[in-house]
């Protein structure tokens, strides 16, 4: 059923930050949409899993299936759950998705402006030659 799935997918994301890191607690977010594509219904299962660091760093991971076939909410879970794990274990302050973003907030600050990022992303190699 759709909402053991979703469950499949949450408790995966969960116990592989606990494997990971036990004790650190996690927030996790799921949801499964079938829609219409092409005349055909596709199976839509989506995971998105933010873990907060103990200096308030928010991390977040996510994953998607959308296809034809069954998708494994296992699988789901534990891949966005690595997302945002890898993410903090590289030591930035802001995950990959937010890193081009803050880059323009930087540039209207008064005074020197700096934050720890992760490997750059082409996104974020763009946002500093534009600024």
């Amino acid at each position: 059923t759709k909402l053991a799935t979703v469950q499949q997918a949450t408790k995966a994301a969960v116990d592989a930050i606990n494997a990971r890191w036990s004790g650190v607690p996690a927030s996790v977010e799921t949801t499964q949409e079938p829609i219409l594509q092409a005349g055909n219904k596709q199976q839509v299962l989506q995971i998105s899993v933010a873990v907060e660091t103990s200096t308030n760093c928010l991390h977040g991971g996510s994953a998607i299936h959308c296809g034809k076939g069954a998708p494994n909410p296992s699988k789901l879970g534990i891949e966005a759950a690595e997302m945002a794990m890898n993410s903090i274990e590289t030591g930035a302050c802001v995950d990959e998705f937010v890193q081009d973003q803050i880059i323009i907030f930087m540039a209207l600050a008064q005074g020197a402006s700096s934050v720890r990022m992760g490997k750059l992303t082409p996104h974020t190699e763009t946002a500093l030659v534009i600024v």
